[in-house]
Order: C-alpha cells, then sequence, then structure tokens
C-alpha cells in the first residue's frame, strides 16, 4: 500500500506518522511522488511574482450590493425550502 498525496504531503513537512516516513524512505514509488512533489514545488517558487492587472473587489463588491438589494426573495425561499426538507424528514 502507497502512502496518498495528503500523507506525502505530511512527510515532506516534518509532521508525518513514523511509519509513514519509514514506508516513504524504502519505498521506491513513494520516494519517486516525494520527488516530483519537490519538483513542482520548485518551480512554483521560481516563478516571477505578477501582479493583478487591475483590483476587482470594487466591481465585484457593487455588484453584490446591487444584486443583494434586488433580490431579497433568495433567502426566505432558501430558507422555506431548507425548512420544507426538515419537516418531510421528520
Amino acid at each position: 500500500m502507497h502512502l496518498s498525496l495528503e500523507e506525502l504531503l505530511e512527510v515532506r513537512a516534518g509532521s508525518g506518522t513514523r511509519e509513514a516516513a519509514q514506508h516513504a524512505a524504502t519505498c521506491p514509488s513513494c520516494a519517486e511522488e516525494l520527488a516530483g512533489l519537490a519538483a513542482i514545488r520548485s518551480a512554483l517558487v521560481q516563478l516571477p511574482a505578477q501582479p493583478p492587472g487591475r483590483d476587482l473587489f470594487p466591481a465585484v463588491l457593487q455588484r453584490w450590493e446591487a444584486e443583494r438589494g434586488r433580490r431579497p426573495w433568495r433567502r426566505t425561499a432558501a430558507a422555506v425550502a431548507g425548512f420544507a426538507v426538515v419537516a418531510a424528514v421528520a
């Protein structure tokens, strides 16, 4: 049995279990996965920082506020639907 991605990441971070670390050290397949993860991390670290072209938050906030004011019934409808499901199950 091989380690999951989560277990491999924990081993790489030094927070994995002793058994997982021992398996990764002795299993060629898991060692290869760890090497691949290290290569991906190294490549990502070397990417240049790219700031966003423009700040989209004000436009998103404006649209959200417009939608919120225009459709208050959606929250009510969702709540009613939720209560109906609970009532039907009970």
